[in-house]
């Protein structure tokens, strides 16, 4: 792997730190004006929606105002003429002493409908039945109706103590009455209208949107709340503004909504440019601060270089150098803890070649004190011998497994031997404690042979088979299940019991406070697998009371 250099790590480092500085203030500059500029605009609109709601409601209101004008009390004789038990003639001639008191420049007609028939003043065409309906279920309350010839409908229900009439008058407002109300803000980047929930179009400066269902719902929501979005619209960037009619609900329950759709260049455009300004200059400072941070980082480094130089003189020579810093200087102190380093490390390395030293002749010691295999081995041929000579086949048995067990877990002194090998081991073992204890235990081995012949830690499995033997079938017979499979590209030992099982928890607490190092225990087993191929293989235990264990070895495959 190729070094990198001191002074390219302080350039690096820099460049990271202006890096992160100079995004931080571009971000925050750019939020905090972007912000700034949403909420000016959302601020601007919703005081323009405000004003649109007021202006709607008042337009409105000239419709309760006719109606109240209508049926006052001194009309009491004149209301009484619409009756539908009159003649066409009298029911029209009240109508239009009536439409005299209410008229004003808002309406275009007014008209009268009861059981009768409908009549109007200038002869426009009566709204759908629907809105008569709902004027009957809303007495004496503007609802609002159709749009139809420019115009629209608004319908109030008569029921009062004043006539026995009872009808429903229909007053027929111009939509450029409404429309009007509209213009104002962000015409001239945009356009206005106003929906009811259901999506119908109440006012839009287009008319031919008027009195039409439209498909809202990509777009926004119609739920009672300000919304301000930014979205494409048409290949464009658009700003859509919309907020509930709120006064214009409390007082006629219309549930209309102002939706408001703004070109987002008209005032978002010069944010864009400001914005490309702002990342221009940040990169230009920013290369400028990596042009100083270079001259920095070479002046900083330069030092440290020709330390290190001294040092590889050192190492090559195993002469010390002069310090060429003055005392005052870091790199001095640096320079001279060095030089005390060094005399230890040398120390050490002669104490360990020592150390080592002794050792060997230790194990040399020890090696002479230890058992000739050859003799074992030809000991144990001559027990088998007898023993198929006395004809005791269980004792000629054990002692041939015993043999095997010895010679293949010696193994001249290695380390390693094949995974077939450490299967035969084990195998020798249970064949031994098979002779000890018949029929309590069934084994099956499930071995994938494409893996015998790989190398691995010897005396790893037999351990874990030795442990479940120990513990699991204490009280009863049962099963016992070693498996060999290649997983992820390891080789993998599995062995499975259904004895009596642990609290795999419990005694890990008892192991810390007795070490399980005697023997071949299953700490040993997995403190020798990690210190041989690292950290990430070793013994994995699963168990609980009454279900059962599996161990399972994870290993490194090799040849």
């Amino acid at each position: 792997m190729k070094k990198i250099k001191l002074s390219t790590k302080f350039i690096l480092l820099f460049t990271a730190v202006l890096t992160a500085i100079f995004a931080v203030m571009l971000v925050v500059v750019q939020f905090a004006v972007s912000s700034s500029m949403q909420n000016r605009i959302s601020e601007s609109i919703y005081s323009f929606h405000e004003d649109v709601d007021k202006s709607v409601g008042a337009v409105v209101d000239e419709v309760a105002y006719a109606y109240a004008r209508m049926v006052r009390e001194d009309n009491a004789d004149t209301l009484d003429g619409l009756r539908s038990d009159n003649s066409y003639g009298a029911r029209m001639q009240s109508l239009q002493k009536l439409a005299a008191l209410g008229q004003s420049d808002t309406f275009a007609d007014i008209g009268w409908r009861d059981s009768g028939g409908y009549i109007s003043v200038n002869g426009y065409a009566a709204p759908s039945d629907e809105v008569f309906a709902e004027a009957e279920k809303n007495k004496n309350r503007v609802v609002a109706g159709d749009y139809k010839n420019g115009c629209h409908s608004f319908a109030v229900y008569l029921d009062n103590s004043v006539t026995e009439a009872k009808g429903c008058f229909v007053f027929f407002m111009p939509e450029t009455a409404f429309s009007y109300c509209l213009t104002g803000f962000g015409t001239e980047s945009g356009y206005s209208y106003v929906i009811r929930e259901d999506g119908y179009i109440f006012s839009h400066v287009d008319k031919d949107y008027v009195g039409k269902l439209y498909y809202y719902e990509n777009l926004y929501e119609l739920d009672g709340e300000n919304q301000m979005k930014f979205m494409d619209m048409g290949g464009e960037r658009k700003i859509v503004i919309v907020s509930p009619m709120s006064e214009t609900e409390e007082r006629y329950g219309f549930g209309f909504f102002l939706v408001s759709i703004l070109d987002y260049n008209y005032y978002f455009g010069a944010f864009e440019v400001l914005k490309w300004v702002l990342a221009g200059i940040t990169v230009s400072v920013f290369l400028v601060g990596i042009i100083v941070a270079v001259f920095r980082a070479k002046k900083l480094s330069k030092p440290v270089a020709e330390l290190h130089s001294d040092i590889e003189q050192t190492i090559s020579t195993g002469k010390k150098g002069h310090l060429r810093f003055s005392e005052n200087d870091e790199l001095y102190m640096l320079e001279r803890k060095y030089d005390e380093m060094i005399t230890h490390i040398f120390d050490l390395m002669q104490k360990s070649r020592e150390d080592a030293e002794t050792q060997r002749k230790l194990e040399l010691d020890t090696l002479q004190m230890q058992i000739n295999p050859h003799f074992l081995y030809n000991t144990l041929d001559a027990v088998s011998w007898m023993a198929k000579l006395k004809d005791e086949p269980e004792i000629e048995k054990l002692a041939v497994n015993l043999a095997k067990f010895f010679r293949l877990s010696l193994h001249r002194g290695d380390k390693f031997i094949t995974v077939g090998e450490e299967l035969e081991l084990t195998a020798h073992y249970l064949e031994i404690d098979k002779i000890r204890f018949p029929d309590k235990v069934k084994v099956t081995f499930e071995t994938d042979e494409s893996l015998v012949n790989y190398k691995v830690l010897k005396l790893i499995l037999q351990p874990l088979v030795e442990n479940s033997l120990k513990y699991a079938f204490v009280e009863k017979k049962g099963n016992l299940f070693i498996r060999t499979r290649l997983e992820d590209g390891d080789i993998v030992f599995e062995v499975e019991d259904d004895g009596a099982g642990f609290d795999v928890a419990e005694v890990g607490e008892k192991r810390k406070k007795k070490s399980d190092l005697g023997g071949f225990g299953l700490k040993n087993v997995d403190d020798r697998i990690k210190l041989e191929y690292g950290e990430g293989y070793g013994l994995e235990v699963h168990s609980r009371p009454g279900e059962g264990t599996r161990a399972i070895i994870r290993i490194q495959r090799r040849i």
